[in-house]
């Protein structure tokens, strides 16, 4: 059954998932279900034609939800003539399995398709849904406390069993929604002995806390396992330094947004929003906008602690006339956070992203190639050249709201929330976590260069500013002897990633680019 999701793809492309193969341990069949049939058991292969859109790469994710990848992502999948791709780990208890199927042509521009199935039902739970505590065998899952249980306080420790799995990595996450991380992130947990961990800076008004478990097996994908608990009612919330929660809506007196009015459409990929105060005494304020309600997958502010801010510019924003949703949440100086949301129009100047949690590489925009350097077109890191690792695929995790330069003898100061928490690797006789990224618009050739300029020890931020030349990017057109460094005002932009210069790796990560005007 085709799905088409926009007019441009009726025209370009069918899709059609055409046939599943079905896998068991004892034997192998193949069948041919349309979309809204029932898969056949935990692992099944899925395949498609590319129609007539010459299709350059693909991207196949599996979730619990449309646009989700929770229980199986393929990665950037480089051979444009694949056509099909083995899924494992599938739920077996006849949930809705959502399958998305991202597909890159040849302008750059990311298109997605999606379909939807029943899970077998021969048993057992994999991950997605919330489970009941103990989990099944073969099956991790949160032993203390137990689910639907309420938190002592703004602190929680949680404890868990590996269910007879030989699980290498853990990661925990809490959220205000289902799947979502905006009140504790643990990171990448690599000790798999690990059993225990305290969420900490948890709301305490009584609220439902949702509660993710991901296992990933020695060698497997990633799975999850939802919880849900109660917070604690013994006061206000904690917030700590975690995003705000979800909307309390207040009277007329209440925060408002001034600018740019509901459902409007934006003028480019860089926006300023501003807003009143209304009647309240603001303390703090928190600005985030996202492809869905509640989410930042585009822009997030971070803690705002002047509360006499009344602005803010939020940038890499996409261009394809998606509806954005925008929340800003405050803090009075006495009281808990609360938050107004709307939605605004993307602008339609070019491009499309793939959707959800940054598949094509997060900032898009439109195909114009013109421009100087001290006037370069928007940053697409799906037209990028690279002079290292291409890592445009892998995960946004990090957090980067800042990028300072001081001047040309002084300090980069990349302000990733990271820097602790990748693991490292020793490299050169020192411990390394990860690379700084330099983004350069050649003018002459019309594109964006990207290249790593430097190696970052852990919990380091600051680098020399006299580093990002050609001396250490060490790559034509910008090797040592093309003599290159920024220009005063030479437009650029800046990333951290998990090690990627060489062939070392510690984690597929990263932050999105930052655009800065060199001093």
């Amino acid at each position: 059954m085709a799905l088409v999701k926009t007019q441009a793809l009726s025209r370009a492309l069918l899709f059609v998932f055409c046939s599943i193969v079905a896998h068991s341990a004892a034997a192998q069949s193949t069948t041919s279900p349309s979309a809204g049939s029932t898969l056949a058991g935990s692992s099944q292969t899925f395949s498609w034609n590319a129609g007539s859109s010459n299709a350059q790469q693909w991207w196949f994710r599996v979730g619990t939800a449309a646009g989700e990848r929770n229980i199986f992502d393929s990665g950037r999948i480089s051979n444009a003539g694949q056509r099909s791709i083995n899924v494992g780990n599938l739920p077996t208890d006849g949930r809705t399995v959502h399958v998305s199927l991202h597909y890159k042509l040849p302008s750059g521009a990311w298109r997605e398709v999606r379909s939807t199935y029943n899970a077998a039902s021969s048993g057992g739970s994999s991950g997605g849904s919330t489970p009941s505590t103990g989990g099944g065998n073969g099956t991790p899952s949160i032993t203390s406390p137990s689910a639907g249980s309420t938190f002592g306080g703004s602190s929680q420790g949680i404890t868990w069993n590996d269910g007879s799995l030989n699980v290498g990595q853990w990661w925990v996450r809490a959220g205000s929604a289902s799947g979502e991380r905006d009140l504790y992130d643990s990171g990448r947990i690599t000790n798999a002995g690990q059993r225990s961990i305290t969420l900490t800076g948890l709301p305490t008004d009584g609220r439902t806390i949702h509660v993710s478990l991901y296992h990933r097996p020695a060698s497997g994908s990633w799975t999850e396992q939802r919880f849900t608990f109660r917070a604690s009612s013994n006061g206000g919330s904690s917030g700590g330094n975690t995003a705000p929660p979800p909307p309390t809506t207040g009277g007329s007196t209440e925060p408002s947004f001034a600018s740019p009015s509901a459902n409007a459409t934006l003028s480019g990929s860089s926006q300023q929003f501003s807003w009143n105060a209304g009647s309240v005494n603001v303390s703090q304020w928190w600005f985030r906008v996202g492809s869905s309600a509640g989410t930042s997958n585009f822009f997030d502010s971070g803690r705002i602690t002047n509360g006499s801010q009344r602005s803010i510019t939020a940038t890499n924003l996409p261009t394809d006339g998606r509806t954005l949703h925008v929340g800003l949440h405050y803090r009075p100086s006495s009281g808990n956070w609360k938050e107004i949301r709307y939605t605004v129009r993307a602008s339609s100047s070019g491009g499309s992203s793939s959707g959800g949690n940054d598949s094509s590489g997060g900032n898009d925009s439109g195909n114009d190639n013109s421009g100087s350097s001290n006037n370069p077109p928007a940053l697409n890191l799906n037209n990028v050249r690279w002079l290292h690792t291409d890592v445009s695929d892998w995960a946004v995790t990090a957090r980067m709201p800042s990028v300072t330069v001081s001047s040309r003898n002084g300090q980069v100061c990349l302000n990733y929330d990271k820097a602790n928490s990748w693991p490292s690797r020793n490299l050169f006789g020192a411990d390394l976590v990860g690379n700084a990224w330099v983004f350069i618009w050649n003018a002459s050739e019309s594109v964006w260069y990207g290249a790593t300029w430097e190696w970052l020890r852990p919990g380091q931020t600051c680098k020399n500013a006299s580093a990002v030349d050609g001396n250490h990017i060490k790559q034509n057109p910008y090797s040592a002897s093309s003599g290159w460094e920024p220009s005063s005002g030479e437009t650029l932009y800046f990333m951290v990633s998990g090690l990627a210069r060489n062939g070392t790796r510690n984690v597929n990560e990263r932050t999105r680019p930052v655009k800065v005007i060199w001093p």
